[in-house]
């Protein structure tokens, strides 16, 4: 069973900053995952977090909360985790891991057909599905989740929407809820259930669904939902989906944004736990934090990262020997040539440790170590005495070796470091927020001074990754066989010599 208990001395009202603890208690084992908020969470594809594998997925402790979006699963019927629970399945530790399950990918903008009132549309390696709630329901059932996202009607065709579209997906949105609630025994109910804010760009439209969540369940309801008297108690939390947010409103400037999200939470429970996917940076999910309370994020922009190149470099509140520089960058474009020959880690070392082993990343690109048990492949062999399990730490150098030659590796090192610098971030936002809470908003304003929120070095590496990619990624035979061709067939121009 989840809860979330929010700390008394960084609760407000309703909205503003704010530090929690998220517990998941499994029945089954009693084992109790704890999770400090505001912290991360990471979706995977095809039910695996990118560039990990198991082995380094273990590896990486900024890793506890997982969501799985099951549309891409959608195939082959029936899909793959309903024949057999996620956790098994997927290989995720159920001493250490939350494994949430949404239909859809949050982050996922791409043009769709509507939903309609009995089915939503999803997008599978083979195309769009449609998913009815009875079928969603019995997804849930059979894989198991720890958390589930309840199915909400998004609105992605371009905006504006019509006042007759907003009055449909909320009540679409809110039958769905119901829907996944009703009919089921205690135990079944108990699963940890999160509803996405729906209502789109619409003020009314969100304040209207906020409030059908805790107005009195009618009389026909009362029976297959009991001992439930409003869909709001049914619920262990919110979720607000910010890119499609973005999508669904002209001007998406953070005053409106966060407007349009306080008009949904302004009658809700501040005592739940809020949740925010969609983020595009950390300066992003400061304000959010701020204004509004939420209590996880999505890491998408730290993923991007990892795919693009990027090794993240930048700590919260602001190291003392960065608090006068401006406009720095957020991490380093490992594809640049000025990295050829940088043999230092991927972080700068801050003055404000005591020593530089404790300015160390903790991540297994930064800080490798090695298992301790010898496999002794002979009984001659003696290899019983003690042994150093740390190595030195992958270099810059290094790793442009491998991003230029398209090495996969790359990415697997650069997501356990990115995510584990997204991981100390939100731990430097707790201990801001714990120890100083008066000093957040300036450490925010002088965050916003030092580090460059359009974030440029992820543009500059993406494109410096598709021109590796295409010299070197999948399908480079076929395009270097066109271009020989090409060549084969242009004329050559003889020239005479000029006699000296």
């Amino acid at each position: 069973m989840l809860s979330f208990r929010p700390h008394t001395n960084t609760i407000p009202e309703v909205f503003g900053p704010r530090r929690g603890l998220i517990s998941f208690v499994r029945s089954e084992s009693n084992d109790c995952i704890k999770l400090e908020t505001p912290g991360l969470l990471v979706s995977t594809s095809r039910g695996v977090v990118p560039h990990l594998s198991r082995d380094n997925l273990r590896r990486t402790n900024a890793i506890r909360w997982i969501n799985v979006p099951f549309e891409s699963f959608l195939e082959r019927q029936p899909p793959l985790p309903t024949t057999l629970p996620l956790q098994p399945l997927l290989g995720f530790d159920p001493s250490r891991h939350i494994v949430a399950l949404s239909l859809r990918d949050p982050n996922d903008l791409r043009p769709i057909p509507p939903n309609g009132d009995g089915h939503v549309s999803a997008m599978c390696i083979r195309g769009v599905q449609r998913v009815s709630p009875a079928s969603y329901k019995t997804y849930v059932r059979d894989s198991k989740p720890d958390v589930v996202f309840a199915l909400t009607d998004t609105c992605l065709s371009a905006p504006p929407h019509s006042q007759k579209r907003m009055t449909k997906s909320i009540d679409r949105s809110f039958d769905w809820l119901r829907n996944l609630l009703s009919n089921t025994t205690g135990s079944e109910r108990s699963r940890n259930i999160f509803v996405n804010l729906a209502g789109g760009g619409s003020a009314g439209a969100r304040r209207a669904f906020a409030a059908r969540l805790v107005e009195p369940l009618e009389p026909k309801d009362l029976v297959d939902l009991h001992p439930l008297q409003s869909l709001d108690e049914g619920v262990a939390g919110y979720s607000s989906d910010l890119a499609s947010l973005r999508a669904s409103v002209l001007l998406s400037s953070h005053d409106e944004l966060s407007g349009l999200i306080k008009d949904s939470l302004g009658s809700l429970s501040n005592a739940k736990a809020r949740i925010a996917t969609g983020s595009r940076s950390p300066h992003e999910c400061l304000r959010m934090n701020r204004d509004i309370g939420f209590d996880l994020f999505d890491a998408q922009w730290a993923v991007n990262a990892s795919h693009w190149g990027v090794a993240l470099d930048f700590r919260f509140p602001v190291p003392s020997r960065l608090r006068d520089k401006e406009s720095l960058d957020v991490g380093h474009n490992l594809y640049s040539e000025g990295y050829a020959e940088d043999f230092r880690s991927f972080i700068h070392p801050t003055e404000d440790v005591i020593s530089l082993e404790e300015s160390r990343c903790r991540c297994s690109a930064c800080s490798p170590s090695f298992e301790s048990d010898i496999l002794n492949h002979s009984p001659s062999l003696d290899l019983s005495a003690s042994h150093d399990t740390t190595a030195q730490p992958f270099t810059r150098a290094y790793l442009h070796h491998l991003l230029q030659t398209h090495e996969m590796s790359a990415h697997a090192l650069l997501m356990m470091h990115n995510l584990t610098v997204a991981d100390d971030f939100f731990a430097g936002v707790r201990s801001v927020l714990e120890g100083s809470p008066g000093n957040f908003n300036d450490e925010i304003a002088l965050f916003e001074n030092v580090y460059d929120e359009s974030m440029l070095v992820m543009a500059t590496a993406k494109e410096a990754w598709g021109t590796v990619d295409k010299e070197r990624g999948k399908g480079r035979l076929a395009r270097e066989q066109q271009k020989a061709a090409k060549n084969d067939q242009q004329p050559v121009v003889q020239t005479e010599s000029t006699p000296q």
